[in-house]
């Protein structure tokens, strides 16, 4: 992974910055703030100049301004309304929805990162059973799928 994502020079000193704030600051602010401070240091740090690709490689995906903008507001518009929906009709598939759309949303990496978020809105709330919880992850560990790409 380290090939990966900190392919350069650059981007090695990042991480290691990073690193080194979260270690020297505990809590979670300082995860934060080491996110915040990596990404000032990616914006501001001056990139090598890249010859453009040519020919077969070159790979151009535009988005219009509107679809962008629209594709936000209905973002953060279902991250607001649902759990509000989900209240007020006592609806268990809006709750169901709003639950997992909640942990697809605010979680930043793979299924071991979410498992936390999904137990406390699942298991402490007596949607799902701890055994029933454990056995559905152990079994989502055992087939290959998008996660096992540490093989590389």
């Amino acid at each position: 992974m380290a090939k990966t994502l900190t392919p350069d020079a650059r981007r090695a000193t990042i991480a290691v910055g990073a690193l080194t704030l979260v270690l020297l600051i505990p809590g979670g602010l300082a995860q934060v703030a080491a996110i915040i401070a990596a990404a000032i240091a990616g914006w501001a740090w001056p990139r090598p100049s890249i010859a453009p690709a040519q020919g077969a490689d070159a790979f151009s995906a535009r988005v219009p301004r509107t679809v962008a903008i629209g594709s936000l507001i209905v973002f953060a518009l279902l991250l607001a309304i649902l759990p509000i929906l989900a209240t007020v009709t006592g609806n268990g598939a809006v709750g169901l929805v709003d639950v997992f759309y909640r942990a697809g949303s605010l979680v930043f990496g793979g299924g071991h990162v979410v498992l936390p978020l999904l137990e406390a809105e699942t298991v402490q709330t007596g949607l799902v059973g701890h055994d029933a919880f454990l056995a559905g992850y152990g079994a989502a560990q055992a087939v290959p799928g998008p996660a096992d790409n540490s093989r590389q």
